[in-house]
């Protein structure tokens, strides 16, 4: 007797469970990489068959009893009411998980490891549906007629162990972590998904051994989602077209191996190039199979996305290995082309899911070279659906963090667990910052000994091998920014002039509604008489595009007519964003910040500038910083206005005390001295600020704790796997609402001047673009 797995359209059995179990056995043998194998200690034969055991629980009564057409089929109809096979479990996924833990747990006795931990496998692999199954989870109750069934089940488990290989135990501790155990579960995941495809095996056939593995070959090369291809043995100067500068060079000399490394350089240095010259060199060496390149922001992501794809241009020849992936990427990218997996027997909700793992968005964890923001692969971290299939879309990648001093403890908890987890899976990881302090260096690197006050710096330890001795490169030419705190609208009334003069004028401001403000003071004192431009986050999709594209144009390195202009932004254009400005004008903010914000400020060579040197402009307090010392933490607070709300308070305090001393600041050489004070918790404080310290350091602990509870897969229910949720503490609820124009039946104008029907039954994807631009 066969049991089926599949139905047809008609409702009558199809594919039995055993060929099922081949077809997704010889998928995931199809899609797995030697190099990753080799180093979490796998056969691909044994992982071929943890997965092909997915679905064992089909094998059941409960099951079985949901095809009425098969009970009739092998005249059951008597035995299956006799014995209530339709009040058995149902969910095949709780069976399987009971038998494979029977199945496992003499494995692990074999293997002199715990039993229990098999329970952690077993549990892993039944959760290919995405979401993880506990480990107490079970089924309501053990099924009538139990014998037959565990018999039809451990003969059919003997026959795939016979077709691939018995596995060995998985090693997992006693909290059931383990990169190679998650990464089966991913693998497990994505072979099932990629097996069940009707595109390649039909849900109404059976097919011969011979046949599975040429259609197992066909259907993982379709979906694009393989080892990167790169031409070989190009130099540097060949990808970008200029030579490498001492840092790219010793960066390069380092990066030799996977593992985890950090470049530490000022801004305009060449980080991005840096790190993705080491990338390159691992796709030549064949120790990496691809790349994901992650970013704080939508905006800076969409930035990077162009010169990736520059990037694998010179490395490949094409550029649609290259995928854009954050919660709006799917306005950005041109290609709608999409892959399609056809399940028609999966119910909708997942059948839904999978269509977004092969479209533009998540296909760019799958996909050779992704490119987009950091929560995308911190999702792999946290308690989240299909956490494990992320987890395997990044193994032995490159992964290129950028701008990691800019989160806050919270997110900066769930990046140092990223770190050790993509390590861990034969992962690349290159970290770039321009403003990382000692003490957080040594964080994510895992080490405590480590003190090198050189800049710029690249640090880093191979996998499983020691920490390497510190590298220094030559630091670029010195750039010295004077220094001045001015009133708010004494600076309003200067900017005006310098930008009548032709200086090309960038205020930073900390908020919103702040940007809001002084752009609207400045537009009304120039009458028009110079150019102006507002940046901000809340803008329509569509305006924040175009106003961002004319901007990162006009204030560029390659716009040779640029005249006077002021534009006033929000922390949008701190980093990762190529424009230089004649003169920056900012308002307080932490060190970190403001040394990322005068890396737009003479950032390239220019003989046609206004400005004499460059000037730094910062926004002076309605008070003065000693009057701060004896001030209560609310008085400091109302002192410090609205960024105290951006900022923890204490940190903007620290940041102003260290800048208000300095005339002028020496670019890179004053960087480390600047980081190191501000964030020097151990330094004397007036009494004053020591609450708001207190306040702080609980802040953090609080922060660390809910990461970590976060990241505890097994003790918390997987929630959406949706950007922001648990990796960033959101603090306000956001909601969206459709603005128009007008409406005349049979459509609707948008704010871009745009036109929808209003009859959603003809709506397409670019329906959809539009809308949401």
């Amino acid at each position: 007797m066969e049991f089926w797995a599949k139905t047809d359209s008609e409702g009558n059995s199809g594919i039995d469970v055993f060929h099922h179990l081949l077809n997704v056995g010889y998928v995931a043998k199809t899609l797995l990489n030697d190099t990753i194998l080799k180093i979490l200690g796998l056969d691909p034969l044994q992982c071929a068959a943890i997965a092909a055991l997915h679905d064992i629980g089909k094998i059941s009564p409960g099951f079985q009893s949901k095809c009425e057409k098969w009970i009739e089929k092998y005249s059951l109809n008597a035995i299956a009411r006799k014995e209530y096979w339709n009040r058995q479990e149902k969910d095949h996924a709780k069976v399987g998980k009971y038998h494979l833990e029977k199945f496992f747990q003499e494995i692990y006795k074999e293997n002199g490891f715990k039993q229990y931990s098999a329970n952690f496998l077993a549990s892993a692999i039944a959760s290919h549906h995405g979401k993880l199954l506990g480990v107490a989870s079970r089924p309501s109750h053990e099924p009538t007629g139990a014998g037959y069934w565990k018999e039809e089940i451990n003969q059919t488990i003997n026959e795939i162990i016979h077709e691939f290989k018995k596995p060995d135990a998985i090693p997992v501790n006693d909290h059931g972590m383990s990169a190679a155990l998650f990464f089966v579960a991913g693998l497990t995941t994505l072979a099932d998904w990629i097996g069940s495809d009707e595109n390649f095996f039909p849900n109404n056939q059976n097919l011969d051994v011979d046949e599975i593995k040429v259609r197992a070959e066909k259907a993982v090369d379709s979906l694009r989602i393989g080892q990167i291809q790169v031409q070989k043995n190009l130099a540097f100067e060949n990808i970008f077209q200029f030579s490498a500068n001492e840092m790219q060079k010793k960066t390069l000399q380092t990066i030799q191996k996977p593992g985890i490394y950090i470049i530490e350089a000022p801004m305009g240095m060449g980080k991005t190039e840096a790190a993705l010259g080491a990338a390159y060199q691992l796709f030549n060496q064949n120790a990496a199979r691809g790349l994901y390149f992650a970013l704080p922001t939508q905006t800076t992501s969409n930035r990077i996305f162009l010169r990736v794809k520059d990037f694998l241009m010179k490395i490949g020849g094409i550029d649609n290995q290259t995928k854009l992936i954050h919660g709006n990427s799917w306005l950005v990218e041109s290609d709608l082309n999409e892959l399609e997996i056809k399940d028609s027997l999966k119910p909708e909700e997942e059948k839904r899911e999978i269509e977004q793992w092969f479209h533009s968005s998540k296909r760019a964890l799958l996909a050779p070279v992704g490119v987009g923001t950091v929560d995308q692969a911190l999702l792999s971290v946290v308690a989240a659906k299909h956490f494990f299939l992320r987890q395997f879309a990044l193994a032995g990648k490159v992964v290129i963090l950028d701008e990691v001093h800019s989160y806050d403890v919270y997110t900066g908890t769930l990046i140092s667990l990223l770190c050790k987890t993509l390590v861990a899976l034969g992962a690349t990881v290159i970290i770039l910052s321009a403003t990382l302090t000692e003490k957080r260096r040594n964080e994510i690197l895992g080490e405590n000994s480590l003190q090198n006050n050189d800049y710029p710096l690249i640090t880093g330890k191979p996998f499983q091998e020691n920490l390497l001795a510190p590298v220094a490169a030559e630091p670029p030419e010195t750039k010295t920014f004077k220094v001045f705190f001015k009133d708010r609208e004494t600076i309003i009334k200067e900017s005006i002039e310098k930008a009548k003069q032709g200086v090309c004028v960038l205020w930073v401001c900390d908020t919103v509604n702040s940007a809001q403000d002084t752009y609207k003071k400045i537009k009304k004192d120039t009458y028009n008489s110079v150019k102006i431009g507002l940046l901000h986050s809340r803008y329509p999709f569509f305006r924040r595009d175009d106003l961002e594209n004319e901007w990162i144009e006009y204030l560029g390195k390659n716009n040779k007519n640029r005249e006077g202009c002021i534009l006033v932004s929000t922390q949008i254009v701190e980093q990762s964003i190529d424009i230089d400005a004649d003169l920056l004008i900012s308002e307080l903010a932490p060190s970190d910040m403001l040394l990322q914000r005068l890396g737009r400020e003479w950032r390239h060579q220019r003989t046609d500038r206004k400005a004499a040197e460059p000037e730094f402009w910062i926004i002076k307090e309605e008070a003065e910083l000693k009057e701060t010392f004896n001030l209560t933490q609310k008085e400091i607070k109302e002192v410090l206005g609205s960024k105290a709300h951006v900022y923890h308070p204490f940190v903007l305090l620290k940041s102003w005390q260290e800048w208000e001393k300095r005339t002028e600041v020496k670019i890179p050489l004053d960087i480390r001295a600047i980081l190191e004070a501000t964030y020097d918790d151990e330094a004397e404080i007036p009494d004053g600020w020591k609450g708001l310290l207190d306040d702080l350091n609980q802040k953090k602990n609080e922060m660390q704790s809910k990461a970590q509870l976060a990241a505890n897969f097994w003790g918390n229910p997987s929630l959406e796997d949706e950007e922001g949720v648990q990796t960033r503490l959101i603090k306000n609820d956001q909601y969206f609402c459709l603005l128009y124009t007008s409406i005349n039946d049979p459509a609707m104008t948008l704010l871009d001047g745009k036109e929808i029907g209003l009859n959603p039954k003809n709506y397409t994807k670019e329906t959809g673009k539009i809308i949401h631009r």
